[in-house]
């Protein structure tokens, strides 16, 4: 069997640790079983080197100090029917090894730990946690309990999707019925426009509403960044640069760019796309 790679992220448990890349990989054998197959290996020079494999959760990380290197690393349990389950946990480093302990942090029931991003972006002094799920972004309180701001259904749009059976495990039923899930990119929090204060920078998306085949993805009809602000007291929602024909699938912010990866997707060969890096300016 083959293992497929869903996302990559970040994580330095200390500043005294190297970064490390949680890889959360997908599998999907031919007799139905589907599992997360996630890793975590160590940046060492210009080698990785494996710390643990065989992870049986969804994993992601969060800056919840706020110095740009995500220091919290959570994995989510795998749920057959909605592919994100309720179940989080947090991952320390203890003797090179990883040791699955509680979050100690509000979380969400439906938050997607790949998407999701600490940011301050009402300017309260507490970090709302923003993630992307199900093509909607959700905006919660820095306590867990309230959904400031959603989305319309247009963010996202990545094209790391599993492909997954939510009749699977269940002898009554032999009929596949196949779902698909996307692992979206984190939003980016950035100051674009000098104010001292951040806004969030999302990928967005229209998706083509036909032409869908069995075994294809859902394509992209055309993508843009997205921006959410908070100003007077409401959200505000607008996008910077031009739109594509492409979905985006990776972003970031420098002091002077916004940029990001725009990638095909598939043909129906299987071919792979092309990838291109793209930047915006913002001075």
């Amino acid at each position: 069997y083959n293992v497929d790679l869903l996302a990559v992220r970040w994580w330095q448990p200390s500043p005294s640790d190297p970064l490390h890349l949680a890889v959360t990989g997908w599998i999907k054998k031919e007799l139905g079983e589907q599992k997360v197959a996630s890793s975590v290996f160590a940046l060492e020079g210009n080698s990785l080197r494996l710390v643990e494999d065989n992870i049986r959760y969804i994993l992601g990380s969060l800056d919840g100090d706020g110095d740009g290197l995500p220091e919290i690393l959570l994995g989510q349990d795998f749920d057959r029917l909605k592919f994100f389950g309720v179940k989080f946990y947090r991952y320390v480093l203890a003797g090179g090894k990883l040791d699955r302990t509680d979050p100690g942090i509000p979380l969400p029931s439906d938050l997607a730990v790949v998407s999701a991003r600490y940011i301050d972006i009402t300017g309260n002094g507490q970090k709302e946690l923003a993630y992307v799920r199900n093509n909607i972004l959700y905006i919660v309180s820095a306590d867990g309990e309230r959904r400031i701001y959603e989305s319309n259904k247009q963010m996202g749009g990545s094209l790391a999707q599993a492909t997954h059976n939510i009749h699977a495990g269940n002898k009554n039923i032999t009929m596949e019925l196949l779902d698909y899930t996307s692992l979206e990119i984190p939003p980016v929090a950035a100051d674009l426009d000098g104010d001292n204060l951040p806004e969030l920078v999302v990928p967005a998306m229209e998706k083509i509403a036909f032409g869908i085949a069995e075994g294809a993805l859902p394509g992209v009809k055309k993508s843009w960044l997205g921006v959410i602000k908070f100003r007077e007291g409401m959200f505000v929602k607008g996008s910077i640069g031009e739109e594509m024909e492409v979905p985006i699938a990776g972003l970031t912010v420098t002091g002077q760019e916004v940029l990001f990866i725009a990638t095909e997707a598939p043909k129906f060969t299987g071919k792979k796309g092309n990838s291109h890096l793209l930047s915006f300016p913002l001075r």
